[in-house]
């Protein structure tokens, strides 16, 4: 019930400062908030479906989301 993801865009100079920039811009909309973790020391974003009325629109409304602030 968890993917743990990053962004990463062509020519991006410094991907872990760009994915904690995307996280707290997320959580500033007050639209979906994801949790953040590391993985074999990497920094990654976690998105967690434990409600049982998500759908894949809910979460590709999320991704949209996150290609338009990360843009």
């Amino acid at each position: 019930s968890i993917v743990c993801f990053r962004y990463v865009s062509p020519g991006l100079a410094n991907v872990e400062e760009a994915n904690v920039r995307l996280i707290e811009n997320l959580r500033d909309t007050g639209r979906a908030f994801l949790s953040t973790t590391r993985l074999h020391g990497v920094f990654a974003i976690r998105m967690c479906f434990v409600n049982w009325r998500t759908t894949a629109a809910d979460v590709d409304e999320i991704v949209d989301l996150l290609v338009e602030l990360a843009g």
